[in-house]
């Protein structure tokens, strides 16, 4: 059996970040909690939040489990519903941003 991981090929778990505690700690490990916060939202299995933390999965659970495609097909179809959503809830606050890509991002889909 090939092993499956949900990081893309050139991305490392530290850079992986997202979710709500971003916005109470803005930085590296606020970003870091937020989307730990996010995965545990989403009922993500253990082994799969272990890989984009970096951690690493002790014992024999370690061992013995593995993540499939269809894991991954799961978090990130979870995951776009979330950034979705907070792209939703952002522009209740402002329609626009002066950052061009969220600016973008907020008028794109009628938001």
């Amino acid at each position: 059996m090939a092993l499956t991981s949900c990081l893309p090929s050139s991305a490392k778990a530290s850079s992986i970040v997202a979710g709500p505690a971003a916005a109470a700690r803005p930085d590296p490990h606020g970003l870091r909690h937020g989307h730990q916060t996010w995965l545990d939202e989403l009922g993500v299995r253990y082994v799969i939040q272990s890989e984009r933390m970096g951690h690493e999965v002790p014992g024999m659970r370690g061992a013995c489990t593995h993540i499939t495609q269809r894991m991954c097909a799961e978090l990130r179809d979870g995951l776009q519903e979330l950034w979705e959503a907070s792209l939703d809830e952002r522009t209740q606050l402002v329609e626009r941003s002066a950052v061009g890509i969220l600016d973008d991002l907020l008028r794109a889909d009628g938001r």
